[in-house]
């Protein structure tokens, strides 16, 4: 398979529309995993998808502001990978450690998925990754008690 990592839908965040589209369709459907400020949204609760267009359910329509995104699997093929699934980074949560690491390079480096008591953190906002190095903005600290996780190829 293919795999298109931390896409932003095209559409507009604005409260009223509701109809996004994503690059190409996901294949298989299920593959999708689609985020709404770093909340993982729902087939059939929050969304539906057809074809390549995500259509926000009515309690579910972004507004403006919302950060939207997607990765999925597209029909093709790809090169051979390697996957590291719910990998703890290491690293002390005390609330001002700002250094964690994993323990491969994502390749690429999109396809990493930092979540962070269950809320996906979108690079360059929340964090910087180097290599294996992960560095957190202070706003977004991991503190005592946080739970991190992390998904990609490498």
């Amino acid at each position: 398979p293919v795999f298109v990592d931390g896409e932003a839908p095209s559409g507009s965040a604005d409260g009223t529309n509701s109809t996004f589209l994503l690059s190409q369709p996901p294949s298989p459907t299920s593959s999708l995993e689609f985020y709404r400020n770093g909340v993982l949204q729902r087939n059939g609760v929050d969304y539906t998808l057809s074809g390549s267009t995500i259509s926000a359910l009515a309690a579910s329509v972004p507004r403006a502001g919302d950060i939207l995104t997607a990765f999925y699997r597209v029909a093709g093929v790809g090169t051979t990978v390697q996957f590291s699934d719910a990998e703890t980074p290491a690293g002390t949560i005390n609330g001002t450690n700002t250094a964690f690491s994993l323990a491969y390079a994502p390749s690429p480096q999109q396809s990493l998925q930092l979540f962070k008591n269950g809320i996906l953190l979108q690079n360059t906002v929340d964090y910087a990754l180097s290599g294996n190095n992960i560095y957190f903005a202070l706003s977004a600290l991991p503190h005592s008690g946080d739970i991190l996780l992390a998904s990609y190829r490498h």
